[in-house]
């Protein structure tokens, strides 16, 4: 009897996540601010329309959309990984581009013989496979860090050949380093960040994000 009432506790348990999930706003993206800082002003932004919640890392994100998270605030390359989700908008009309970055300046051929370092921004292999359509040849091997402050002490510690770096983040990156680094190569520019909404969702309430979000101050949200 004890057992059964867990087990029926357990799945209440999981309901109320998943209802809960239902009608939240999930949001990553990689910035040089804290998932708290953005956190209270994404609060600010979209509070009334609905709750926002920030993840520092790529795994919590994924379970958000595992768990059928309503709306997201994502890279807009999202759109080919994850079916169960459409975009509403483009949160800027700016494109931005990726960098690889190396220690040294010899010229740029092919990553077919090369180890890269990302952020985790998806699982391992649609990573690679990501960074293969920004930069025309698929790595050898892909290294992952958890968040984009990372990624100069694993280039300078663990010297893979390069790594990939969101333009947005580079500058921020150069001036908290001492590290000499080049930039070898720049992808072509591409859509930043896009609102999400599950399949079958409530459109209006997509589309009242979007706009709020449009309007809000993006370098107070870790946006350039």
């Amino acid at each position: 009897m004890i057992v059964k009432f867990k087990v029926l506790l357990i799945l209440l348990l999981i309901n109320l996540n998943n209802l809960k999930a239902a009608d939240q706003l999930g949001i990553y993206y990689t910035s040089m601010r804290s998932a708290q800082e953005r956190n209270s002003v994404f609060k600010q932004v979209v509070g009334d329309v609905s709750e926002p919640v920030v993840f520092a890392k790529f795994n919590d994100m994924e379970s958000f959309i595992k768990s059928g998270g309503a709306y997201l605030v994502a890279p807009s390359f999202y759109v080919n990984y994850f079916p169960d989700y459409e975009i509403i908008g483009n949160v800027s009309e700016t494109k931005v581009k990726y960098l690889l970055v190396s220690l040294d300046k010899k010229p740029f051929k092919s990553l077919s013989t090369k180890i890269v370092g990302s952020v985790a921004v998806l699982d391992r292999k649609e990573l690679k496979d990501f960074i293969t359509s920004l930069f025309g040849s698929e790595p050898k091997r892909i290294k992952t860090v958890s968040k984009p402050d990372d990624l100069f002490n694993y280039l300078v510690l663990e010297k893979p050949d390069y790594i990939v770096v969101l333009e947005d983040n580079y500058s921020e990156l150069v001036k908290a380093s001492k590290a000499a680094v080049h930039v070898v190569k720049e992808s072509s520019p591409v859509d930043y960040l896009s609102v999400f909404i599950k399949k079958g969702g409530n459109l209006d309430k997509g589309k009242s994000l979007l706009t709020k979000i449009k309007n809000s101050n993006f370098k107070d949200l870790g946006i350039k």
